[in-house]
């Protein structure tokens, strides 16, 4: 019987199939990135900003009528009074309330003592108006002149009577002047006053400064190392008495 030599094993290569090991790309793609939105801003809306208002200030003025009909003895609060309503009565931005107390002067006169001749007073008072109802700046001049024109037409004697009667003020008097003027402000104080450098009081010197170290002159210094010498010298013989070297 023949011996034949055992035939190899076959060995061979595994295939791998490329459909089972096959990706999907699709599956696993990259997300797309999109560039970020930009936040919308809104243009500021500006706050309008009111102007200021600017309150007008009062005009006072000096007021002098001159008056015959009446003395001053006759002259009291309620004549003051029916004048500040007949005077109010032809201002613009006055009221009754805005005049001052009354200042009355008896003028004097030559012929006084003749028959016929009248008392005569000068009446002076301060007004304030209120320029709001003024359209012209110079609101002396604009008072000044109206109370000349009823004083000149007989217009302010007229209201005097008016406002007698409707009061139960017996007053009759004829207005023979006028004047105006701006009152004379009064100083105003200031409302920063100077400063005023109060003096400081310095600490106690308690014989050291700031570490402490005495602070001495020239003969405490004199005398302390005079007292440092002693108390050397004095320690020393202790010293030496206590160890019976003397």
């Amino acid at each position: 019987m023949a011996l034949h030599a055992p035939s190899a094993l076959p060995n061979p290569q595994p295939t791998i199939s490329s459909s089972s090991y096959s990706y999907s790309y699709s599956s696993y793609s990259m997300p797309t990135t999109y560039p970020p939105t930009s936040v919308p801003i809104s243009t500021p809306t500006f706050v309008p900003i009111p102007a200021p208002t600017v309150s007008p200030m009062p005009v006072t003025i000096l007021l002098t009528l001159s008056m015959t009909g009446m003395a001053c003895s006759e002259y009291g609060e309620d004549e003051e009074g029916v004048m500040n309503q007949a005077i109010a009565s032809h201002l613009d931005g006055v009221s009754e309330d805005d005049f001052s107390a009354h200042t009355c002067t008896d003028q004097t006169r030559r012929g006084r003592a003749l028959k016929g001749t009248s008392d005569s007073i000068s009446i002076s008072t301060e007004v304030t108006v209120d320029t709001t109802d003024y359209s012209d700046d110079n609101v002396l001049d604009a008072v000044a002149s109206t109370i000349a024109a009823v004083v000149s037409s007989g217009e302010l004697a007229s209201s005097v009577s008016s406002f007698a009667t409707a009061a139960g003020v017996t007053m009759t008097i004829e207005v023979t002047g006028s004047s105006a003027v701006a009152a004379t402000p009064s100083p105003v104080a200031s409302s920063t006053p100077s400063p005023t450098l109060s003096p400081v009081a310095s600490p106690a010197d308690d014989g050291t400064d700031a570490d402490d170290t005495p602070i001495l002159s020239a003969d405490d210094t004199d005398g302390a190392v005079r007292k440092s010498t002693a108390f050397g010298l004095s320690f020393a013989v202790c010293t030496v008495a206590a160890f019976g070297l003397v």
